[in-house]
C-alpha cells in the first residue's frame, strides 16, 4: 500500500456522555483549504426558557429549542385564572421553577410544563418594592436574592412567605438600570449587569457592596434582561429593541474577562425576555494542531464545521476536543496536505516527480516579477492565491508512446487557462515581465486548448505530440509555459504565467 493510502487513526481518549467524532482522514491539495466536518455523538440540544412574550404570546412562557424554534408554553395563570402579567425572571431550587411577577408583586412557583403558578404566601410584598425585575439562588446557603431596579436595593426572599427583607441600604445606587442578576457559586458573589453604565457587577449577597468587573460590549439595539450560570459559564438574555420596544430575544455567553458577548443558537422571536431559564446548552468544542510539520489555521475552530489551511504540505494529526460537565473528550483525525497532487509517490513539493527541467521563475533569480508580486524557487509570479503557479510533468518523455503529461497547479480556482509550447526561450530563459508575470517562451510556438481550474486550482494537458501538429519529434527540444486569467491579480492586470518547463523528446 503506498504511502498516501491513509489508515484510520481516530479514537475517543476519554469515555464521556458527548463523544466527539472528527470524522474520517482526509487528503487534499496543498495549498488549499480543507473542509473539515466534525460531530458530537449525544450532544446536547440548546433549549431555553423566557417569560411574558409579545403578540399572541403575550404573559406567556416561552421556549426556544434549537432546530425547532420558538413556541408558547401557556400564559403565566394561577389554577384559578388570575394572570401574571409581568414576568420578571424564573430559577429553579431542588428540581420546582420559582418566578416573581413586578405588577402583582408575589413570588410564586410555576409548573414548566402548563405555566400554571402557584403563588407563594398570602399576600403581596411591599410596595415599596414595585420594579422588582430578577431573581438568583444560592443553593448552598439556601437564600433566594432580588433586585429592585427603581430603589436600587438588593433584596433577599424567604420562600415560605414570599415577603423581601433588604441586603445592605441602597449600595447599587449609580447603577440605575439592573435588571439582571445570577449567583456564581464558585466565587460566592452575585453578578449584575447595568444596562445604563454597561458595567458588569459583583455583588455581595451578605451586605450588597458593589465591585465593577468589566465593561460589557455596549450595543444601542440590544440590552441585558436577565444573567444566569449554566455549566460553570455566565449567559445573558439580550433583548434586541426596535423603536424602544422588546421584540425579541438572543441567548448569548459572557465572557466575563473583556466584556464580549458570544449569541448561542437563533432568536427568540417576538418575545420580550425578562426572564432566563436555560435547561440544556450544546457542548463546547474546538479544533486544534496536536503535530505536523508546519501550523494550522481554522477558519472557526470552535465550529464543527470549518476549514483549515496549512503553511506546508505534509501529514498533520488535529484534534477535535469537546468540553462537557465530566471534563474534556477528543477524537483525532489525520490530514495530508498534498504538495504533490498529480504525483501518486511524493507528497513534499520540492521532490515532485517531473521529467524535463524548470525555468524561469519568479523569485528574482532572473527577470523581476512585474510589481514586487514574487513567487518561490520553483514557480511563477504570485498571483491571487498567495503563491505562484507551476507547470510540471508528471508522465514520459517519449514521442512514439506520446507519454507526456503536463500539469498546472496553484491557480486561482475557476478560471481559464492554456498551455502552449515555443522552441525558444525570451531573455535566455529568466523571461520578460508581461501582464502580471513572466513570458518565458519565445520562437516558433503552438497553443494547446483552452480549459478551466477547476475547483480544484488546476489542469492538465496530455498529448502533446498528436496535438503538436507535427512540431514536436524524437530528439527536439520544446519549451513550455502555461497562461491562465486571475481577475482579482495582484497587479491589476487579469492574467500570468505560470514557471517554465524544458522537454527534450526520446524515441
Amino acid at each position: 500500500m503506498i504511502f498516501r493510502t491513509l489508515i484510520a487513526l481516530s479514537c475517543a481518549h476519554v469515555a464521556a456522555a458527548q463523544l466527539p467524532d472528527a470524522g474520517a482522514d482526509l487528503q487534499a491539495p496543498w495549498p488549499g483549504a480543507v473542509q473539515l466536518h466534525g460531530s458530537v455523538l449525544g450532544a446536547s440540544t440548546l433549549e431555553w426558557f423566557s417569560a411574558d412574550g409579545n403578540n399572541a404570546s403575550e404573559d406567556m412562557l416561552v421556549r426556544y429549542v434549537d432546530g425547532v424554534g420558538t413556541s408558547a408554553v401557556g400564559t403565566l395563570r394561577t389554577s384559578t385564572g388570575t394572570a401574571l402579567g409581568w414576568p420578571a425572571d424564573i430559577v429553579e431550587i431542588a428540581g420546582q421553577w420559582w418566578g416573581v411577577d413586578v405588577g402583582l408583586r408575589r413570588l410564586y412557583t410555576l409548573d414548566r410544563a402548563t405555566a400554571v403558578c402557584t403563588l407563594v404566601g398570602s399576600s403581596a410584598f411591599s410596595s415599596q418594592y414595585a420594579s422588582v425585575n430578577s431573581l438568583a439562588y444560592d443553593a448552598a446557603g439556601d437564600r433566594l436574592f432580588a433586585i429592585d431596579t427603581a430603589k436600587k436595593q438588593l433584596l433577599r426572599f424567604n420562600r415560605s412567605t414570599g415577603q423581601v427583607s433588604t441586603v445592605g441600604v441602597n449600595s447599587l445606587a449609580g447603577y440605575p438600570l439592573i435588571r439582571s442578576l445570577a449567583f456564581d457559586d464558585k466565587s460566592g458573589v452575585l453578578l449584575a449587569a447595568d444596562s445604563s453604565t454597561n458595567w458588569l457587577l459583583a455583588v455581595d449577597p451578605n451586605n450588597g457592596a458593589v465591585t465593577p468587573l468589566v465593561v460589557l460590549a455596549p450595543d444601542a439595539s440590544q440590552r441585558v434582561e436577565e444573567l444566569e450560570f449554566f455549566g460553570g459559564e455566565l449567559y445573558a438574555s439580550r433583548a434586541q429593541i426596535s423603536n424602544g420596544v422588546l421584540v425579541s430575544g438572543q441567548l448569548a455567553r459572557v465572557d466575563r474577562a473583556t466584556g464580549q458577548y458570544e449569541s448561542v443558537g437563533g432568536v427568540l422571536l417576538d418575545c420580550s425576555p425578562h426572564a432566563l431559564r436555560i435547561e440544556s446548552v450544546p457542548e463546547r468544542v474546538s479544533w486544534s494542531l496536536v503535530q505536523g510539520p508546519g501550523s494550522a489555521s481554522f477558519a472557526d475552530p470552535s465550529a464543527l464545521d470549518t476549514s483549515v489551511t496549512f503553511s506546508a504540505a505534509g501529514v498533520y494529526q488535529l484534534e477535535l476536543s469537546v468540553t462537557t460537565t465530566q471534563g474534556v473528550s477528543s477524537d483525532t483525525l489525520l490530514v495530508v496536505a498534498d504538495g504533490c497532487p498529480w504525483d501518486p509517490l511524493e507528497i513534499d513539493p520540492s521532490r515532485c516527480h517531473s521529467n524535463g527541467t524548470p525555468f524561469c521563475f519568479g523569485d528574482g533569480s532572473g527577470t523581476a516579477c512585474p510589481c514586487g508580486n514574487a513567487g518561490s524557487s520553483d514557480a511563477g509570479c504570485r498571483n491571487s492565491t498567495g503563491v505562484g503557479a507551476r507547470l510540471v510533468n508528471v508522465g514520459g518523455t517519449s514521442a512514439s508512446l506520446d507519454d507526456a503529461w503536463l500539469v498546472v497547479e496553484h491557480l486561482p480556482l475557476g478560471k481559464s487557462g492554456l498551455v502552449f509550447m515555443g522552441s525558444s526561450t525570451k531573455n535566455a530563459g529568466a523571461g520578460v515581465a508581461f501582464k502580471d508575470g513572466l513570458r518565458c517562451v519565445a520562437g516558433q510556438q503552438k497553443r494547446f486548448p483552452v480549459q478551466s481550474s477547476g475547483s480544484a486550482g488546476t489542469f492538465q494537458q496530455g498529448e502533446l505530440i498528436a496535438r503538436s501538429a507535427g512540431l514536436i519529434g524524437s530528439g527536439s527540444t520544446w519549451y513550455f509555459q502555461a497562461w491562465y486569467r486571475d481577475d482579482a491579480s495582484v497587479c491589476g492586470k487579469q492574467s500570468n504565467f505560470s514557471s517554465g518547463l524544458a522537454i527534450t523528446f526520446q524515441p
